[in-house]
């Protein structure tokens, strides 16, 4: 179900949040020139040679970070920069079929950090052998052998407000946060990244994670709309419909979607009536016909 695997990973995902403020904080208030230079948008977009070795292949690749420009179509002016921090692998000899994801989080509000230090990556923060807790400050980057460099180049976005992309002077808010704003503004930054780099023939993978169901979601149509067709989605944790994770006394939704976890964990930890300890799902099924059936319905 999306809703546990939402709950299931939601921990996970806020001791990345946690660890990637702490480490823009440090890094900021540091004053380090290099980092600093990022939040100037006159800047041109900085390129970094590495490598990386995945299942004893050695990968040669390009990190660059950088601003796309963001352009009212009525007046021609740009109104925002969009930061973004890109990976792509040397050596490929095609690059027509090299695919190119694009990944962002959700929110809406938050920056791409934790999908891209959390877990598509070419380094990420270290963390424990079984993924679940933080390695113990101070931390640091590590090589990430779960990476997805290794088959797809990478673009990692923050939307406008979160990370350093930003608004330019008296621009208009309204026209760039909400549903339908954010999905053609990010639809106008893929097109412009594209174009911009020479991948327009590169088959597009659109990733999101929480929100960023929604906003992939949209993208897919948004996308055609301008010429550029998507070669598939993925998408981690995603929410579809806001309605099924926000528990209140107006949608009852969220609240029944809970249900069949914790029937779950009482029969995991054996505190489920004894009728229903046999095979669990078994138990799921007819606690999910209840839901649907009398418990909706009510």
């Amino acid at each position: 179900m999306i809703f546990s695997t939402c709950f299931t990973n939601k921990k996970i995902w806020l001791i990345f949040l946690f660890c990637g403020f702490l480490i823009l904080y440090f890094g900021l208030s540091s004053m380090n020139p290099s980092l600093m230079a990022l939040a100037n948008p006159d800047n041109e977009a900085k390129v970094t040679h590495h490598t990386l070795r995945i299942n004893d292949q050695e990968i040669n690749y390009l990190a660059t970070v950088g601003f796309v420009p963001i352009i009212d179509q009525k007046t021609q002016t740009e109104q925002a920069r969009i930061f973004y921090i890109a990976y792509n692998r040397q050596g490929i000899a095609n690059l027509e079929k090299r695919s190119i994801t694009f990944a962002f989080n959700g929110g809406p509000g938050a920056s791409s950090m934790m999908l891209h230090l959390g877990a598509f990556g070419p380094r990420v923060v270290e963390k424990s052998k079984d993924g679940t807790r933080l390695i113990p400050p101070p931390f640091r980057l590590v090589d990430n052998p779960n990476t997805l460099l290794d088959i797809t180049d990478l673009v990692f976005i923050d939307p406008i407000g979160t990370g350093f992309s930003r608004m330019i002077g008296g621009a208009d808010p309204t026209q760039y946060w909400g549903v339908s704003e954010d999905i053609r503004c990010i639809a106008q930054f893929i097109q412009t990244y594209l174009n911009q780099n020479g991948r327009s023939t590169s088959p597009v993978i659109i990733s999101g994670e929480s929100y960023g169901g929604v906003r992939g979601s949209g993208l897919a149509k948004a996308l055609q709309d301008i010429g550029v067709y998507p070669s598939g989605l993925i998408f981690i944790s995603p929410v579809f419909d806001l309605g099924t994770i926000q528990w209140s006394s107006l949608d009852d939704r969220a609240l029944a979607l809970t249900i069949p976890t914790y029937a779950a964990a009482a029969w995991y930890h054996k505190k489920i009536h004894p009728n229903y300890q046999g095979d669990l799902d078994s138990v799921l099924q007819e606690v999910r016909a209840w839901i649907e059936n009398e418990y909706l319905k009510a």
